[in-house]
């Protein structure tokens, strides 16, 4: 029997199963095999059923289950599944087990920390879920003291950035490491026109974010706004979206050669007035393609060299950590268990003497928003040290 050795609640899990004769041979079972699921020791299964045969494979059986509260699952809890069958009138029966987690366990940079919850219970020796609400927030609070410390972006993430172009070869980019170039681009170009003429409106925007267009008719009488997906869209798709809106907005693409650009090659613009004018979405003028990442750390290549210029040069690339290096993921333990084991203490005090009452406070910078020491100097090989002043 194969089984994962955990399953994350309100998704599926599949298990499988395969049949045997003496000799070790795939053997088809005498029926559907069947199975029952049972949580920790309690005697009634909580699921039952019959597998299927997978693929047309001899003796090959699966299922899939789903981890739902509704069929009663929950969160820390063990189960195990017993398959029972029977090859040539001999009954089988195999037992596997796994445990059920939350969503929010499960996720480690996807999530936007540097630890999961369930990470930093097991360090911390907690095995019940009362304070997994407050563990996350200090989770959040501790990955972000610890980005802000260390003065760039340690999560995987895609960025969009300007540079100055000064003829040489090389350019250095601000995050790192860097895991991929979307583009490089030299110049920026209106490549888009929309405008609306409704009569009864006083105002009108378009406003572009990193996944949508977003088109805002204001007049006394409400009008939804309305909206286009950049990322399944190409700017010609864009601009027939945009004629079919009604409520007097036009759209046009300024030259043909743009019209099968991607949607998301558009920069991001909030609140740019249209109403009886044209407001211009703007692109990179041209694309660089024969550009070369040297390495992880962001040294980008470009042998004809970067144009020179002021905010000339544009590069959308992703870069962070996909999963969070072992050593940063055990100082961001050990600043959230600060925190944690810190909340019912007053943190603003730096000594206390009984004697006479002697009270010193923490100075600036004291207390738990502070970087201790020893976490700083931990961090340091992740610290963006060329911007420090």
């Amino acid at each position: 029997m194969a089984c994962p050795d955990e399953c994350v609640l309100g998704q599926n899990l599949t298990f499988t199963a395969q049949f045997l004769n003496a000799v070790g041979s795939p053997v088809a079972a005498d029926a559907a095999p069947a199975y029952k699921v049972f949580e920790d020791e309690t005697g009634v299964a909580i699921l039952a059923g019959n597998m299927a045969a997978l693929g047309g494979e001899t003796g090959f059986y699966s299922e899939q289950i789903a981890c739902t509260t509704a069929n009663g699952f929950e969160r820390y809890k063990s189960y195990s599944i017993r398959i029972t069958g029977a090859v040539g009138g001999v009954d089988i029966a195999n037992v596997d087990s796994f445990i059920c987690y939350g969503v929010e366990d499960i996720p480690r940079i996807a999530a936007g920390v540097l630890v999961t919850t369930l990470s930093f219970k097991a360090y911390a020796g907690i095995t019940d879920a009362t304070d997994d609400a407050l563990i996350g927030s200090l989770i959040n609070r501790a990955t972000s003291a610890i980005e802000r410390f260390c003065d760039r972006t340690l999560r995987s993430a895609t960025h969009t950035e300007w540079y100055d172009g000064d003829d040489t070869t090389e350019l250095f980019l601000r995050e790192w490491p860097v895991t991929g170039i979307t583009y490089l681009g030299v110049g920026r170009y209106g490549v888009l026109r929309l405008k609306c003429a409704h009569a009864a409106a006083y105002a009108a925007t378009a406003s572009v974010s990193a996944t949508t267009l977003t088109c805002s008719t204001l007049a006394a009488a409400a009008i939804a706004d309305q909206t286009v997906a950049l990322s399944t869209n190409d700017l010609d798709a864009i601009v027939a979206a945009v004629n079919a809106f009604g409520s007097s907005w036009s759209a046009s693409v300024v030259s043909k050669k743009y019209g099968d650009w991607d949607g998301t090659m558009l920069f991001e613009a909030a609140g740019l007035h249209c109403l009886d004018e044209y407001a211009y979405l703007d692109c990179a003028e041209r694309l660089e393609y024969n550009f070369r990442l040297k390495d992880e750390n962001g040294r980008l290549y470009l042998p004809t060299g970067f144009p020179p210029g002021i905010q000339n040069i544009v590069v959308k690339y992703t870069a962070g950590y996909v999963t969070t290096p072992a050593d940063l993921e055990q100082i961001c333990i050990d600043l959230v268990n600060i925190y944690y084991r810190g909340r019912k203490k007053d943190l603003t005090i730096k000594a206390e003497r009984l004697g006479d009452h002697a009270i010193t406070f923490a100075g600036e910078g004291g207390g738990m928003m502070r970087i201790p020491d020893h976490i700083a100097q931990r961090l340091a090989p992740y610290r963006k040290w060329s911007n420090m002043i």
